[in-house]
């Protein structure tokens, strides 16, 4: 329950992009560009419908006047599901993709997202998910910063969730 409430939170817009109606050109669907209208798309591939849905974003800075958001998505299969974190550099109004922060698929039979929690500290961005699709009592953070111009990872820690 704590968990799902990590990203329920979330704010659903960023500074001048509205994510909920928007083409993402990356997702956890995998197969091309899906075209968003209020939080929800759909795909139809090989005589399968896959649903794409907006969950969340959260917005923040890798530098001084270098805003970023991380857009977290979740794509449902005929079975099973997969979730995943992008970040993406704003400018003027305009959202330009970067990179895939973390992807999390339970797998065949589960319909469950997995979790993965973000956010911005300190001119860092903190990512935290499942370890595998297998293992999400244990977790995996990666710590991002901003160097020479590029999102990189300059830390990770593999922890274990108790309740």
């Amino acid at each position: 329950m704590l968990l799902a409430l990590m990203f329920a939170v979330l704010p659903m817009s960023a500074p001048g992009v509205d994510f909920q109606n928007y083409t993402y050109a990356v997702t956890p669907c995998n197969p091309g560009p899906i075209m968003l209208k209020h939080g929800e798309g759909q795909m139809d591939v090989q005589e399968t419908t896959l649903y794409l849905f907006f969950e969340g974003v959260v917005a923040g800075q890798l530098a001084p006047k270098r805003e970023y958001a991380v857009v977290r998505l979740s794509c449902s299969f005929p079975a099973g599901s997969s979730s995943a974190a992008y970040l993406y550099r704003l400018s003027d109004g305009r959202a330009m993709y970067v990179q895939t922060l973390a992807q999390v698929d339970p797998g065949e039979g589960h319909m469950d997202h997995g979790w993965i929690h973000v956010r911005f500290a300190h001119d860092l961005l903190y990512v935290d998910h499942c370890a595998s699709a297998d293992d999400c009592d244990n977790g995996i953070v990666t710590t991002y910063a901003l160097r020479g111009g590029r999102v990189k990872p300059i830390f990770t820690l593999r922890h274990k969730y108790t309740m």
